[in-house]
């Protein structure tokens, strides 16, 4: 069951009986900077590796950012519970490329079985 709170975060109880929040964040290049640096820091504590960054797809991305053509989406980027980016490398290394300030939906407190290697 998804609930809308006063503070415009939505929260949805999953099957564990705990809690995922999604709310839209404005997103720094430093802020990026931390979760993408934090993931890689969990990530040798045993969580799954990320794809492989795909370096056009990140120049893309932040070229759309720089110019003022990226704009509030459906897609999340996905936190885990240890703060851990679960979904989003693409796009929060795109920010830190472009030096822009963008607002995303984060998913947070997500389970690591959330994050399925391709």
């Amino acid at each position: 069951m998804m609930e809308q709170s006063k503070w415009g975060r939505a929260t949805c109880e999953l099957t564990s009986g705990e809690y995922a929040h999604a709310e839209f964040v404005t997103i720094t290049p430093e802020i990026a900077k931390s979760w993408i640096e934090l993931t890689a820091y969990v990530g040798r504590l045993g969580l799954p590796e990320f794809r492989d960054l795909n370096l056009k797809k990140v120049e893309h991305y932040a070229d759309k950012m720089r110019k003022g053509e990226w704009y509030l989406r459906n897609y999340s980027i996905g936190l885990l519970k240890n703060g851990a980016v679960a979904d989003g490398q693409h796009r929060l290394n795109a920010i830190i490329q472009s030096g822009v300030t963008v607002t995303m939906l984060v998913v947070k407190n997500l389970d690591k079985d959330v994050r399925v290697k391709e």
